[in-house]
């Protein structure tokens, strides 16, 4: 944890902005989830034939929190995104500053490709994870813990019957997270020896020219292009193949759903309402297992960045 210093240091000096996201964070959560327990009430009334002017008071009520979830979903995102842009700044001055003070032996442990990189790419990944990946977690966890007390309340046995292909999907992805935190590492450090001969290269042109040094330095850097390439490529593949796990989880979910919870509304075992809120909550139920799951790995990410930065100051 000592690694992620720049995290705890920046948050301790913006108290009331953390106060403030977690409670916004709340609301905007809860508001989400109102709908499908709103809607289950709304469907169920027309059912049962409940007065008209309680029903209009639930589609009041739906139209309402709509309205406000919609201010919610611009003001969060807007806060999220400032904070990390304001974490990225004051770090990289901060950084900057002190690289100011530094004699000729700090060119030579950091060379000003892998510098740039540290200050670029390290940095942008860190201050996503300084507000928007942890609020994310944040939400991610109220959001399954809503929803799972929620269909409990409706119906235990089917809760545990659609959750399971979910958790399983989370647990999976625990395992299959670290391949992408490997490759991004391996992806990250081609570009950074990139930079470095790039920068190399310019500073030295007079001698690549004089001692005719081009065709070779040229060979030897598509052969570092190539590696890149075929890095990102990789770091996209495992991507792309936990995206298609991630959308089988979901639609096993729906069907099991769709399957048992149609046997169930058919012997007069789970309302109709409860039917479609079910649909609603297994949606809602699959991203935030998965971004529980992700965070592991976001967290070894930043880590990492926050560990390459601490070293230039």
């Amino acid at each position: 944890m000592k690694q992620l210093r720049l995290v705890f240091a920046f948050w301790r000096r913006h108290r009331l902005r953390a106060t403030l996201l977690v409670a916004g964070t709340a609301l905007g959560t809860a508001l989400t989830l109102a709908f499908p327990w709103l809607l289950r009430y709304i469907i169920d009334g027309i059912s049962a034939g409940v007065d008209e002017r309680i029903l209009l008071r639930y589609v009041l009520l739906l139209v309402g929190f709509g309205l406000v979830r919609s201010v919610a979903e611009v003001v969060l995102p807007y806060s999220r995104a400032w904070t990390n842009i304001r974490f990225e700044w004051l770090t990289r001055n901060r950084v900057f500053r002190s690289l100011l003070d530094t004699g000729h032996s700090f060119g030579n442990k950091f060379p000003t490709g892998d510098t740039m990189q540290r200050l670029d790419h390290d940095l942008q990944e860190l201050s996503w994870f300084v507000c928007s990946g942890i609020f994310r977690f944040v939400a991610a966890g109220m959001t399954v813990a809503f929803v799972l007390t929620a269909m409990a309340l409706m119906n235990p046995m089917l809760t545990v019957l659609t959750v399971l292909p979910v958790a399983v999907g989370a647990f999976i992805w625990t395992r299959l997270g670290p391949q992408v935190y490997t490759r991004y590492l391996a992806w990250r450090k081609t570009i950074s020896e990139i930079n470095n001969r790039i920068e190399s290269a310019f500073s030295g042109l007079r001698l690549v020219k004089g001692y005719n040094m081009e065709e070779r330095l040229a060979r030897g850097f598509r052969g570092r292009l190539d590696e890149r390439v075929g890095a990102a490529v990789g770091t996209i593949r495992v991507e792309a193949k936990i995206q298609v796990f991630y959308t089988i989880v979901a639609e096993v979910g729906i069907l099991l759903v769709l399957w048992v919870g149609g046997v169930l509304v058919i012997g007069r075992r789970l309302t109709l309402g409860e039917f479609v809120a079910f649909n609603a909550y297994v949606l809602m139920l699959v991203g935030p297992m998965f971004d529980i799951g992700n965070l592991f790995v976001a967290g070894r990410r930043a880590q990492g960045s926050s560990g390459r930065l601490s070293e230039l100051e």
